[in-house]
């Protein structure tokens, strides 16, 4: 009978009405054991996942103009990704010069370029190692040497300072699986909002290197994928997400959740009053109701809860659907003011109908 007692949890009882002396419900109403669905959500937070491949200008500066004793300064500040950058270049555009000294080119104070140019285009190409994230570009010109009454010019239409980048920027995380988890799997998802996009390629989600997407998301995306599909595994699993070449996905609020089937007992329970002139050896009371509906897989318990909480247990092993069931009670189940009748089951699940407490 503990072991009836202690099975019998889960959903709280659903609250009955309280009369005089007989309560009736006909009204059916289920009770057992039934599936419940528990979800375990894994955040991921927000990130961006892309596939970048060119060049991209980060400071530009018109009519320059370069003599002795001067020297002329711009920045640029990288926003690509440390790991999507492979380099960087300086384009001068030398619309005049009289070519009486060399220009001289810095890169945070590290010198790149030391030359006489004339007219024309010169292209100063940049290791990645000299980038930093914030740069400070500095020309400069020498003296004209032994024409020292020549004074040396340069005259610069335009000048360019850029970066280049190519590669793939991922998301790639791992997230734990429990073995009840994967005894009692229903379903998993992946979730995100998809706040800004741009390319044509497609956005590919992998679960332990096994596709799950493949295209173009909405902007309020869910993704459903099943255990076997991609292999999830009791401990570590993995999750990433990448874009094809040229594209590039701006992710918030990813989540991925796991939903695992459980069972959970639902009962119901009825109050009833037994007057002070009613409690006595001669009270002999009855519950009657009628099973509609049942699997024949549980036993039925109607348990007598007194005025002080004491339990008293009527189990009920044989029964038949479309019939009757009548429950007697005495004196020693009950007590003087409010009492209560719950329905409960060790397992399955009943239909029950057309209840009525008679105490008398």
């Amino acid at each position: 009978m503990i072991g009836i007692l202690l099975i019998a949890w889960g959903i709280p009882p659903e609250g009955g009405n309280t009369t005089d002396s007989v309560i009736e419900m006909k009204n059916p109403f289920s009770i057992g054991i039934f599936p419940k669905d528990v979800a375990r959500q894994i955040p991921f937070g927000d990130f961006e996942v892309s596939y970048a491949v060119g060049s991209e200008v980060i400071g530009t500066k018109r009519d320059v103009k370069v003599i002795k004793k001067e020297k002329f300064s711009m920045s640029g500040e990288i926003e690509q990704d440390p790991d999507l950058v492979t380099g960087g270049f300086l384009t001068i555009y030398v619309k005049e010069t009289n070519q009486e000294g060399s220009l001289i080119v810095k890169l945070n104070e590290k010198e790149m370029f030391n030359q006489k140019v004339t007219v024309g285009k010169v292209e100063i190409p940049i290791e990645k190692g000299d980038l930093q994230d914030y740069n400070i570009v500095e020309i400069s010109i020498s003296s004209s040497g032994w024409k020292f009454w020549v004074k040396p010019f340069y005259n610069l239409d335009k000048v360019d300072f850029g970066v280049n980048f190519y590669g793939n920027l991922e998301k790639a995380e791992e997230f734990q699986v429990y073995p009840e988890e994967l005894r009692d799997f229903k379903s998993a998802e992946v979730y995100f909002k998809l706040k800004d996009y741009s390319g044509s390629g497609d956005l590919i989600i992998n679960v332990n290197n096994h596709r799950i997407y493949k295209g173009q998301p909405s902007l309020d995306f869910h993704q459903s994928f099943d255990q076997y599909n991609v292999g999830l595994t009791s401990g570590l699993n993995s999750v990433s997400f990448t874009a094809e070449s040229g594209s590039s996905y701006d992710i918030e609020n990813s989540v991925l959740t796991i939903i695992r089937e459980e069972s959970a007992a639902k009962s119901r329970s009825f109050d009833f009053t037994v007057g002070s002139s009613d409690y006595n050896d001669n009270l002999e009371g009855t519950i009657n109701f009628y099973i509609s509906k049942t699997d024949y897989t549980g036993n039925l318990l109607v348990t007598i809860t007194d005025t002080v909480g004491n339990k008293h247990p009527h189990a009920i092993p044989s029964y038949s659907e479309g019939e009757i069931e009548v429950i007697e009670f005495d004196k020693e189940d009950v007590d003087v003011g409010k009492n209560t009748m719950t329905f409960e089951a060790t397992d399955g699940n009943f239909v029950i109908s057309n209840v009525e407490i008679k105490p008398r």
